[in-house]
């Protein structure tokens, strides 16, 4: 399971885009983390991603990328007390140029924190 922090961003992002897309938007969001499956291998053989991101892989490995389960598999399963929750970053498909950007606010309330409303 991956849990966003204050700070986190997840940027979902399709299968469907070239290696030259995904480069774009992992460039362009300032990711962190790169989290693909064995099913991409193709495609992310391909990538030219910016130093100093973080390459985890479902269900195998390719060279330049690490095992996610092992990886997640050292950390304790227990949430991170009161989590706020992370506002994932969306990127449009791209079809008037590279794909663009919407980076909202960051929520900063604790994911099941009690509506007053």
């Amino acid at each position: 399971r991956v849990q966003a922090t204050p700070t986190a961003r997840p940027c979902p992002i399709s299968t469907r885009l070239t290696a030259g897309e995904i480069d774009y938007i992992v460039r362009d969001s300032g990711a962190k983390l790169f989290i693909s499956s064995l099913a991409m291998a193709d495609t992310v053989a391909k990538l030219s991603l910016p130093p100093g991101v973080r390459c985890l892989m479902l269900d195998g490995t390719v060279p330049g990328f690490e095992s996610f389960e092992r990886t997640v598999a050292n950390y304790p399963p227990e949430p991170l007390p009161d989590p706020a929750g992370g506002i994932a970053m969306l990127y449009s498909s791209g079809t008037t140029g590279m794909p663009k950007g919407e980076k909202r606010q960051l929520q900063t309330e604790p994911f099941d924190a009690e509506d007053d409303n």
